[in-house]
């Protein structure tokens, strides 16, 4: 899974300041990303304004929209590298279903109401 971040106010300004980020990987390295992405956008528009990363593509076996938490992601593709072929299918399925995938992830894929016996 990975995602491609943006800084949004130097892409609003016409400089296109991205990363892809493959995950799992430390927080740390999350951290550093971002904010490098961050610091290249305000070196482009030669500013001081704060930015705001946006997620603006992405590879997943799920939808994954432009705000969401990056970090969460990151705990998301650290569960998901642990499932087998079988839980893999039940997650995909759980989240075309309109379960949240941190949920899923949290509560196990067994035994936490979303199968009926």
């Amino acid at each position: 899974m990975k995602i491609y971040i943006t800084d949004l106010e130097a892409y609003n300004r016409g400089c296109s300041i991205r990363a892809w980020i493959k995950f799992p990987i430390s927080e740390d390295e999350v951290s550093e990303t971002i904010k490098n992405v961050l610091f290249e956008g305000q070196k482009a528009c030669n500013d001081n304004y704060c930015h705001e990363d946006v997620i603006t593509n992405y590879e997943a076996g799920f939808e994954i929209g432009e705000y969401d938490n990056i970090y969460v992601l990151n705990e998301i593709a650290e569960a998901l590298e642990n499932y087998n072929e079988d839980e893999l299918l039940k997650f995909r399925f759980l989240v075309s279903s309109g379960h949240s995938e941190r949920d899923i992830v949290e509560n196990g894929l067994e035994n936490n109401g979303y199968w009926k016996n």
